[in-house]
């Protein structure tokens, strides 16, 4: 079958050269990089480097667009002309198809475009994410929707979700769950998991969270709940990643009187997450909205009880195995802390999780892009 060109705009490496969605994309660019019938072309924005841990791909360097405060003469018509050149050099791209990393619609494209739609939460939260720069996010999200001929989702929640804003009926769209991320598919030593146990809460076992703690996360009530949980004393509580506490945050540990009862790791490596997992009696996730939920795949990944929350796309990642509770009912989240941590000598519970959490791949992910792509192409050609 004759290569197909792909040409994917890596904005997201631009704006965010670390997150979860950045790791999706480099999965998914080296996933489609090994198929025989694939042709991977990536842009990049001036001076970004190569994303780590992405195979060798056709890599283009995008025009650089003159910003106004950085042109001392004719300030506008070195933007027009610049925006001018980056106009002409997507038009002159070659057949195939156009993947938005990060709801972007250049224009000049025009070629088939596909967006993978990751979330609605500005949407969704516009209490939490009120400024101009999200408002600015949601602008070029319409703009890229509008545009594109396909959209993607990485759960049925997600597309759900989208639905209340969106015209995804008027689409061709697809759910294509995300996979592991490769760099977990290897367990820590035991000597290294008792080490980093040891370190991170001497003497006392702990629950863990994981990611950012973004008011959508639910961290607080997470909090508000372990701090009148009955066992509080027999475990820590671990929250690993999302960076230092902020003065908010801290006061509220102060007014719960948590003091050393909760352990804050600001930044962790992939290696030391993998130990966290492996080393957590439990591990615990009450966010309110997620559009897939990374953490609580890597965490069944490693055989981690879980307890999770039964909203948004956690129930389709997380299968029969986690225990869930209502993420706005502290009581509840006490009650899944206690079966949770019953429930940690289950071994056939875990396991089964583990397997079912390792069985999907990437090369799985990208074989169904494949096939949306040509589909899209397709259904491109019937219209025209």
């Amino acid at each position: 079958m004759k290569r197909l060109p792909i040409h994917i705009d890596g904005l997201i490496y631009a704006r965010q050269a670390h997150g979860g969605i950045s790791r999706n994309f480099t999965n998914l660019i080296n996933a489609l990089a090994r198929m025989p019938d694939a042709e991977v072309n990536l842009y990049l924005e001036p001076g970004s480097p190569m994303p780590e841990g992405m195979v060798p791909v056709r890599t283009h360097v995008l025009p650089a667009i003159a910003q106004m405060q950085s042109t001392r003469f004719f300030p506008r018509l070195s933007v027009s002309l610049s925006e001018r050149k980056r106009r002409s050099f997507w038009s002159s791209t070659r057949p195939g198809v156009f993947h938005s990393s990060y709801y972007s619609s250049p224009d000049g494209v025009s070629i088939p475009q596909v967006l993978t739609m990751h979330d609605t939460i500005f949407e969704d939260f516009p209490q939490m994410f009120c400024t101009e720069r999200h408002q600015r996010r949601i602008r070029e999200k319409e703009v890229a929707f509008r545009r594109c001929s396909a959209v993607v989702f990485p759960s049925e929640f997600a597309k759900a979700r989208a639905s209340a804003y969106y015209d995804v009926a008027g689409k061709l769209a697809l759910t294509i769950p995300h996979a592991l991320d490769p760099r977990f598919l290897d367990t820590p030593s035991e000597d290294t998991v008792v080490r980093f146990r040891e370190r991170v809460s001497p003497g006392r076992p702990f629950l863990l969270h994981v990611g950012s703690r973004f008011l959508h996360k639910n961290v607080a009530r997470l909090l508000e709940a372990y701090a009148g949980w009955s066992r509080k004393g027999e475990f820590s509580l671990v929250l690993a990643g999302g960076g230092p506490l902020e003065p908010d945050e801290e006061a509220l540990l102060r007014e719960l009187r948590l003091g050393g009862d909760v352990i804050v790791i600001p930044r962790l490596s992939d290696d030391d997450l993998a130990c966290a997992y492996c080393a957590a009696t439990a591990f615990v996730f009450p966010s309110l909205s997620e559009g897939f939920g990374f953490p609580l795949l890597e965490a069944l990944a490693f055989g981690c009880p879980s307890a999770c929350s039964n909203a948004a796309s956690l129930p389709e990642v997380g299968g029969d195995a986690p225990v869930y509770f209502d993420p706005c009912d502290t009581a509840d989240i006490r009650m899944a802390l206690d079966a949770v941590v019953a429930l940690v000598g289950d071994d056939g519970r875990w396991q089964s999780a583990r397997a079912r959490a390792r069985t999907r791949t990437w090369a799985d992910v990208a074989a169904e892009y494949l096939d949306f792509y040509r589909a899209g192409l397709h259904r491109q050609g019937d219209r025209a």
